[in-house]
């Protein structure tokens, strides 16, 4: 039972490995073929883990290109390969979610427009504008040798899209993104909250930063998580996978802005 147990974890590990960034999991197809719908959606316990990777990759890119460029040119680096390691999974999301936001159209239309696999003008300029930001951000904290919070930063994103999900409900009567909210309740919550809390120590700790320093910016992103739940909810009727991606993108960056306004 024990061994069945631990297997099934692995399997949900792997799952949200494979969900969340385009790394090549060689021959885990029969692993994830014991998962059920539901062992799918709890993969979520596994996001704050998954985040902590991209965070650690971050770390590794910015330690290999200080040494010979700059901060400028260290934050691109970080940056680009954030978008890659995802596919640019949550900017997606973004583009999507503000084409529909802007259409000024009914909720149906709107839930339509977030299918179309094209990009709107506002969508573009969504990512354009999203990208810049996170980018002068990153200077900017990178200038201050802050480290960590690129670290910690994927967290906060990918653990961000499971608060919501235990918060609202699906739009959709159907998808991936109404497997996570239907199984995702207020223990993930919960679970969450207090895995991202103790990254944030830890981290932290690891480097010798002020922790509470960083409850602050964590504050902010909470603050736009639940304004975010309730735009949803009112112009969706709930949530897509798309507003998912659009949450944790935002996040970040919301995340990102309150770490420098305390500089």
């Amino acid at each position: 039972m024990v061994t069945k147990r631990l297997l099934n974890n692995f399997a949900q590990l792997v799952f949200a490995l494979r969900f969340l960034t385009i790394f090549p999991v060689a021959g885990t197809d029969r692993l994830l073929g014991r998962l059920s719908e539901k062992d799918m959606a709890k993969s979520y316990v596994f996001f704050p883990v998954i985040g902590l990777l991209k965070g650690g990759i971050y770390y590794i890119v910015y330690y290999l290109t200080i040494k010979f460029t700059s901060p400028q040119i260290s934050a691109l680096m970080v940056l680009m390969v954030s978008v890659l390691i995802t596919g640019g999974f949550h900017l997606d999301g973004l583009a999507d979610t503000f084409d529909a936001l802007a259409s000024r159209k009914t909720k149906e239309e709107k839930l339509e427009i977030m299918k179309d696999s094209t990009i709107g003008a506002i969508g573009t300029v969504a990512i354009v504008l999203v990208v810049l930001s996170k980018y002068i951000s990153l200077v900017e904290i990178l200038k201050h040798e802050l480290v960590y919070v690129i670290v910690v930063l994927p967290v906060v994103g990918e653990c961000s899209t499971v608060v919501v999900m235990s918060v609202g409900r699906s739009a959709r009567k159907d998808g991936l993104g109404k497997l996570f909210i239907d199984n995702t309740g207020i223990k993930a919550f919960f679970w969450t909250t207090v895995s991202l809390l103790l990254v944030l120590y830890v981290t932290t700790g690891l480097f010798r930063a002020d922790f509470k320093g960083l409850l602050y910016p964590l504050a902010l992103v909470y603050l736009f998580i639940f304004y975010a739940s309730s735009l949803c909810k009112k112009h969706f009727g709930g949530f897509t996978g798309d507003n998912l991606g659009f949450i944790a993108e935002l996040s970040e960056l919301a995340f990102l802005f309150g770490v420098i306004f305390l500089i």
